[in-house]
């Protein structure tokens, strides 16, 4: 299956804290996150059947929010992602949202992710 999931920037602001990217600010010893937002709209079996849908912002998955998207396979089971770490990031197609265009357009995997198995759809 793939699967569509769209995040804002503070999940990828949170993202960099957490990998250390950037110094995480704290709060009474505690690091502090932002509020973020990320949703998972739907899968497809046809890879091609999923980008078309991201491409045409289909229902809106951008609705005014979400700034990255990525299509990712997945296939069954529990934690599918972490079977195979060699092919890490070859099985996503990430997008961002042009804001002058009003599209999704392709982009690159985002280096703070580096360290991510992938598996973004199942949080």
């Amino acid at each position: 299956m793939h699967f569509i999931t769209c995040f804002d920037e503070n999940w990828l602001e949170n993202q960099r804290r957490f990998f250390g990217f950037v110094e995480c600010p704290r709060d009474d010893g505690k690091a502090v996150y932002l509020s973020s937002h990320t949703r998972t709209f739907g899968y497809f079996v046809e890879l091609e059947r999923a980008l078309q849908a991201v491409r045409r912002n289909e229902m809106d998955l951008h609705e005014c929010l979400y700034t990255w998207c990525v299509v990712e396979h997945l296939p069954e089971g529990i934690h599918p992602m972490g079977a195979d770490l060699d092919a890490l990031g070859s099985n996503e197609h990430w997008f961002r949202w042009d804001y002058e265009l009003r599209a999704w357009q392709s982009t690159s995997r985002p280096a703070e992710l580096e360290r991510v198995c992938g598996g973004f759809a199942l949080g």
